[in-house]
């Protein structure tokens, strides 16, 4: 069952602070709530797919469309769904398991793992909240990218992904009735572009006390 944006908003910010110590500044949630709503439509985005267990619980949930480990049949906790890879020649499609997730919070926290903390430069370039260096930064020298998008060449690839961030932004601020807001300047301006330290070392503390205003200021 997907989530409004609102309450991805919430889970998200909620999610991010326990990795990180704090909540994202708002220009930084803007582009993961973008980067989830393109890449599972914050967990909804699989129809009827996914499993169920003996409580009748559905795994699905999944924000990031985080892939699991291999092909089908597809194991217990993970379901089956079409993807596709950029060519030379033009995108081949495949079939693939993607991970299931018993609550959208398990969901979130997990594409928030995959795209920051297992790509440090990823999470540098998210606190900037600019689409192009965040997609440059998921994909990365290409051995591992986050996302392997369209187009025959890496640029048009990445280019892809900038488009989808930012398309899914203009919804998000549809969704919340926002104008691009004020904050995001102003966090720009104070150079809050640190990398976030995870919770197990101290977090730094101008990005908490940026963090925490931007979640003060748009949460419900």
């Amino acid at each position: 069952m997907g989530v409004g944006a609102s309450e991805a908003r919430a889970i998200l910010a909620r999610q991010y602070a326990a990795l990180f110590g704090a909540p994202p500044p708002w220009p930084a949630l803007r582009l993961l709530l973008a980067q989830s709503r393109g890449e599972g439509n914050d967990g909804a985005g699989w129809g009827s797919l996914g499993g169920y267990d003996a409580e009748g619980n559905h795994w699905e949930n999944n924000w990031g469309a985080v892939q699991a480990k291999m092909g089908p049949p597809c194991p217990f906790g993970t379901f089956e769904h079409g993807d596709s890879k950029p060519t030379p020649s033009g995108q081949k499609p495949f079939r693939w398991c993607f991970q299931g997730y018993l609550t959208p919070d398990d969901g979130a926290l997990d594409f928030l793992k995959h795209a920051l903390v297992y790509r440090k430069a990823a999470a540098r370039a998210v606190l900037t909240g600019d689409a192009r260096a965040y997609a440059e930064a998921l994909y990365g020298d290409g051995k591992a990218p986050y996302f392997g998008g369209y187009g025959a060449t890496v640029p048009a690839r990445i280019q892809s992904y900038v488009t989808m961030l930012e398309r899914n932004a203009a919804l998000v601020d549809k969704e919340l009735s926002l104008s691009p807001p004020e904050l995001g300047g102003a966090l720009a301006q104070a150079g809050v572009v640190t990398l976030p330290t995870a919770r197990r070392a101290p977090s730094v503390a101008l990005l908490a006390a940026a963090g925490a205003l931007a979640f003060f200021i748009f949460r419900e």
